[in-house]
């Protein structure tokens, strides 16, 4: 990063400006896993800098290292999708048509925490689909399998029901239930 001294105005002190290469860009980044993920400051989930006294965003500047021209209304988004993400191969240059159109076909907030919620549970959980398969056909009273697996009662009625841990292999699984 080059420092520039601005011209003071009015006998204020000078204040230096930062101008960006795309080495002190890549030097501001982690690498996990294909991805490099942005290590400063990111405004409304977009990675943004202070390139010579404007704050503008990690990817369009990265763009425009690279020789690529965006106009006004032009976005510079990840083919990855993940909104840390700085990785120079994996940006790319959308117009605002072809943005709002991915935008349209993007996962919402609620369905990715849905799913993040869910893989959670799934890690601490006491149960798995092996043991939903085994109460499911034993014989046994719901308290004594509720002991057993360390449950509470009434989960070991809705796996019965199939209302809890349904499997989903069977194309048709589902069609029973309400």
């Amino acid at each position: 990063m080059t420092v520039k001294k601005s011209p003071g105005v009015d006998g204020r002190k000078n204040k230096p400006i930062a101008v960006q290469t795309m080495e002190t860009l890549l030097a501001r980044t982690v690498e996990e896993g294909e991805c490099l993920l942005w290590g400063g400051y990111i405004g409304n989930s977009v990675p943004q800098v202070s390139h010579k006294g404007k704050v503008i965003a990690v990817r369009r500047l990265m763009l425009e290292f690279q020789g690529k021209v965006l106009r006004a209304g032009d976005h510079a988004s990840t083919k990855c999708r993940n909104p840390a993400c700085v990785h120079p191969e994996h940006i790319s240059h959308r117009n605002k048509f072809q943005h709002s159109a991915a935008m349209l076909n993007a996962p919402r907030n609620e369905e990715v925490r849905a799913a993040k919620l869910a893989a959670f549970r799934r890690k601490t959980a006491k149960l798995d689909m092996e043991k939903a398969r085994e109460i499911r056909c034993s014989e046994e009273s719901g308290p004594t399998l509720a002991a057993r697996y360390g449950v509470n009662k009434a989960l070991i009625a809705r796996i019965r029901r199939g209302e809890a841990w349904r499997e989903f292999s069977n194309p048709f699984a589902g069609l029973g239930t309400r």
